[in-house]
């Protein structure tokens, strides 16, 4: 009669181990299809942010974070599309290196007729 319980310990103990390593395998798997996730939304975020469309930057970057929050990729591709969209507008225009028009030169006093206000 003592048989019977070892016999269910054993099977027990056998399908926790089948059952922790087939979590494991699944939750690598979800990992590895969040990190696809991301990475898909970052590099269309990257691609929009070089045509120059912030807007859908922004909401690509956005749907990456939402994908996986603890991915850091995500949230560098929105700090790079907020940047862009508060740069300040450049201040470094070309300047003309052309030297201004020269100013006309004085007048020479005439000698005609005046002699300093006499």
């Amino acid at each position: 009669m003592k048989i019977i319980p070892v016999i269910v310990s054993t099977v027990l103990l056998v399908a926790a181990i089948i059952l922790s390593f087939t979590v494991s395998i699944n939750g690598e798997k979800m990992l590895t299809k969040k990190n696809t996730i991301v990475l898909e939304y970052v590099n269309k975020s990257d691609l929009a942010l070089k045509a120059g469309d912030i807007n859908s930057a922004l909401k690509y970057a956005k749907l990456a974070i939402s994908a996986d929050p603890s991915n850091d990729k995500g949230f560098t591709s929105y700090n790079n599309a907020i940047e862009a969209k508060y740069k300040p507008a450049d201040t470094t225009k070309a300047t003309d290196t052309t030297p201004p028009p020269a100013a006309p030169a004085p007048e020479a006093p005439s000698d005609q007729g005046s002699s300093m206000g006499c």
